[in-house]
């Protein structure tokens, strides 16, 4: 975006656009997704939610969506928060749900230490969290932190939701227990986080988290920096209907293949 100008932006991007469609046989979204981020600072929303959809393309191979170009997170995340704020709520979950299932398919704690399931819609494999915007906008920025770490990300996270557990125990988990072992202060620090997070937990399947990466630590410390996937949320993931791609409702928030 032009310096922070989104009216001088938005006809550079247009043009950017009908270059990147005319690039046969090969979708990118970076030029619609600069549009639409475009249009979004200018509050041209019902706009920015078009170009959206051409930033997002339906793959009849996969059978879900894709993204090329831009980080896939930051497409899926703000256009989620898009459609949250133009109150097409089914929609925004649809793109909640998409990233939420590429984060547990990187089969890493290195972007999901503890599982991620934090869901809108009831299911007993899940976390259910009641869909108001700002629960919505706290588990998409929090879900797209797990892909790109940034402190200040947290401390807002964490002042939106004072009471989530899952921010506290991501804290605690990018601390390094090398320089742990060096520094007592430190050690110190992060037993606090991990002893704040398991008092926030709630009953249920969030205690049965802090159980699975308390076990984990416990019996090996160095299993902090381990990358091996967390298996238990990959498996309860798996499970939840919601979270499954819903095929008529993301091909109409994208552009096909076909």
């Amino acid at each position: 975006m032009a310096a922070g100008k989104p009216t001088e932006a938005i006809p550079l991007m247009k043009r950017a656009t009908v270059v990147e469609a005319s690039i046969k046989y090969v979708f990118r979204s970076t030029a619609n997704y600069g549009l639409a981020r475009a249009l979004t600072a200018a509050g041209r929303d019902e706009e920015a939610l078009e170009a959206y959809r051409h930033a997002v393309k339906w793959d009849s191979k996969t059978r879900d969506l894709d993204v090329n170009g831009p980080p896939f997170y930051r497409v899926t995340t703000d256009y989620a928060l898009l459609l949250s704020k133009r109150g097409k709520i089914k929609e925004a979950k649809a793109l909640y749900y998409y990233t939420l299932r590429q984060l547990n398919g990187l089969q890493s704690r290195e972007h999901e230490p503890a599982p991620f399931l934090v869901i809108f819609d009831p299911d007993q494999n899940g976390v259910c969290w009641e869909y108001d915007p700002v629960r919505f906008k706290v588990a998409n920025m929090m879900l797209r932190q797990c892909f790109e770490d940034d402190p200040q990300v947290i401390e807002q996270v964490e002042k939106m939701a004072p009471d989530w557990f899952w921010p506290v125990l991501y804290s605690a988990d990018k601390m390094d227990p090398v320089h742990d072992a060096l520094v007592p202060t430190a050690a110190k620090e992060r037993q606090a986080l991990l002893d704040r997070a398991q008092r926030l937990a709630k009953p249920g399947i969030e205690r049965d988290i802090m159980r699975w990466y308390l076990d984990r630590i416990r019996v090996a410390p160095s299993a902090i920096k381990d990358k091996s996937p967390m298996t238990e949320g990959t498996l309860r993931l798996a499970q939840i209907e919601v979270v499954k791609p819903d095929e008529k409702l993301l091909r109409s928030l994208s552009v096909s293949d076909e």
